[in-house]
């Protein structure tokens, strides 16, 4: 009869109140950063008339295969189309800024009367629903620019158009050096 009443006393023991004392825990923080990041892809040529691309570490040279007409010496339409996939995860402005204000004769005498030395251009940047549009005037250091607000993924579309000319050009080489900026600050 004894081990009846230690067994018994056993369960009653379990089955009893439980005492505790108060809550004991441990809160772990977490943190971490993501470095600033705005890179752009290697170009690929999307779309091309009478103009070519060669890309470089750095961007590229696009060349206008005829320039002029070879009977009216006027400028011939022409028109690329460059993309570049990229990232940037944060704010940023994009600009757009010609050296010479268009394509512009190096090194020769002026033509003068109706001949001209400069060809204009419109250079376009777009990135998703933003864009940016430079219309060159002959005005050196020429831009146009956009605020984006947010981060944004995606190909970047740079096209430039020249027009058909309406006036001779002088012979000799025309150049201008196109800046495309993405200015994130960091």
């Amino acid at each position: 009869m004894k081990s009846h009443v230690l067994l018994l006393g056993f369960v009653l023991g379990m089955a009893g109140p439980v005492v505790a004392g108060p809550a004991a825990h441990n809160d772990v923080s977490m943190s971490a950063t993501v470095q600033k990041v705005c890179q752009l892809g290697a170009p690929t040529v999307v779309n091309s008339q009478n103009a070519a691309f060669d890309p470089s570490s750095q961007g590229g040279t696009i060349t206008f295969n005829t320039l002029a007409d070879g009977n009216t010496a006027q400028a011939l339409p022409s028109t690329i189309s460059v993309t570049f996939q990229s990232v940037c995860n944060q704010a940023l402005d994009l600009h757009l800024i010609s050296t010479q204000g268009g394509l512009t004769l190096e090194h020769a005498a002026p033509g003068g009367g109706v001949f001209q030395e400069h060809v204009d251009y419109t250079a376009t940047l777009n990135w998703g629903s933003n864009s940016a549009t430079l219309a060159t005037d002959g005005t050196a250091k020429s831009s146009a620019g956009v605020s984006l607000t947010g981060a944004q993924s995606g190909a970047v579309t740079l096209t430039i158009t020249i027009p058909a000319g309406s006036q001779p050009l002088v012979s000799g080489n025309y150049a201008d050096f196109l800046t495309v900026e993405f200015d994130s600050g960091l």
